[in-house]
C-alpha cells in the first residue's frame, strides 16, 4: 500500500527496524500479530486493514472463504 512516506519513515514510525520492515515487505520474513499491530499503527491504519490487504495479495485459492 502506498501511503507516500519511505520505508525507512515507515519503519521510524512503526519502531520496526528497516532491515526487517524490508523483509517483511519482500515476503522473506513473517511478522508477529505484535509487528502488523506496530506497522498498522504507524501509519495510522487498524490491523485488521493491514491483514486483509496482505490477504489480497495471496493466489485465490489461498484466500479465505
Amino acid at each position: 500500500m502506498k501511503r507516500g512516506i519511505s520505508q525507512e519513515e515507515a519503519s521510524l514510525r512503526s519502531d520496526v527496524s528497516r532491515g526487517f520492515y524490508g523483509k517483511v515487505e519482500r515476503g522473506d520474513a513473517s511478522p508477529t500479530f505484535e509487528t502488523i499491530v506496530k506497522v498498522a499503527r504507524g501509519l495510522g491504519l487498524r490491523a485488521a486493514d493491514v491483514v486483509s490487504l496482505a490477504e489480497s495479495y495471496l493466489p485465490a485459492d489461498e484466500r479465505r472463504g
